[in-house]
C-alpha cells in the first residue's frame, strides 16, 4: 500500500497497475493474486472499502494535492508535512 500511495500521489488514481507493481517491487500479475481489481486494492479492508470509487478518488486526490502543495507554503517544515501527508494518505485505503 505504501508503494501504491507514492505512485498515486505523483501520478494520480489513473496510474497503471504496472506502475504500482513496479514501485512495490512485484510483478503486475502478482497484484491480481491478492486483489481482483485496482479498486479492490485501493479499498482493501479499510474504512473506504464500501465507499463509491469516485468518493475515494476525490478524497485521495485532495489529500495528495495538499501533501504536495503545503510544503511549498511552509518550506521550513516541508519534510515533516510530506511525511504526515503520506502517512494520512496511506491510511485512507488501509
Amino acid at each position: 500500500m505504501a508503494a501504491a500511495t507514492r505512485v498515486i500521489v505523483t501520478q494520480g488514481l489513473s496510474a497503471p497497475t504496472a506502475m504500482l507493481a513496479k514501485e512495490a517491487g512485484v510483478s503486475n500479475d502478482s497484484l491480481f493474486t491478492y486483489f481482483e481489481t485496482k479498486a479492490d486494492m485501493l479499498n482493501s479492508n479499510g474504512p473506504m472499502r464500501d465507499a463509491p470509487m469516485g468518493l475515494v478518488a476525490a478524497i485521495m486526490n485532495s489529500m495528495a494535492e495538499a501533501t504536495m502543495d503545503f510544503p511549498v507554503q511552509d518550506p521550513a517544515n516541508a519534510a515533516k508535512h510530506g511525511e504526515t501527508g503520506f502517512a494520512a494518505l496511506w491510511r485512507v485505503p488501509a
